[in-house]
């Protein structure tokens, strides 16, 4: 049988998710999006520049189309910077990509790092990797993630159980 997504989960439980693939995951459509929701998933590459943090950031779509906001320092990398202008009322950020916690770490500041910048722009939680991950293994862990949270566990208990789960299976 084919394992449930985590849409489908939401959808199962009569909640909207949307889901934006391809070329659909661009810059503009996750600024007009994401300040409308509660849980935000982005699943895709990281990029770590180790000498100059603002330079760190993650891949998005490519698009045609150049973007109104001049804010935007391109239309496919979402830099650290960026995040901060997102406006965000979500309750939780999940970064599923490589090394989307690393950063710079600066004195009296504390880590200098795209999740920062999330949580500036209002998310309330956010989880996120220190490390290179394979693409299977995340994909496995966020479903189980979002399951377990759809069932009632706080954000804490369902990553626990998450991890868990995939160490048991391999």
């Amino acid at each position: 049988p084919r394992q449930m997504c985590i849409r489908d989960r939401f959808q199962s439980r009569k909640l909207e998710a949307k889901i934006f693939l391809y070329a659909a995951a661009s810059k503009q459509n996750l600024f007009l999006e994401a300040p409308k929701h509660k849980y935000i998933l982005i699943s895709t590459h990281g990029m770590t520049h180790e000498s100059n943090s603002k330079l760190t950031g993650i891949y998005l779509a490519k698009t045609d189309e150049l973007s109104a906001d001049t804010s935007l320092q391109n239309d496919y990398l979402l830099y650290t910077s960026e995040t901060y202008h997102l406006h965000l009322q979500s309750d939780l950020v999940v970064l599923s990509s490589c090394s989307s916690g690393v950063g710079e770490l600066y004195s009296a500041e504390g880590m200098m790092a795209l999740q920062r910048g999330f949580l500036y722009a209002g998310a309330n939680n956010i989880i996120f990797t220190q490390f290179d991950i394979p693409d299977e293994s995340s994909s496995a862990l966020v479903k189980k993630l979002f399951k377990n949270i759809l069932e009632g566990d706080n954000y804490a208990a369902a990553l626990r159980k998450a991890k868990m789960d995939l160490l048991v299976l391999e």
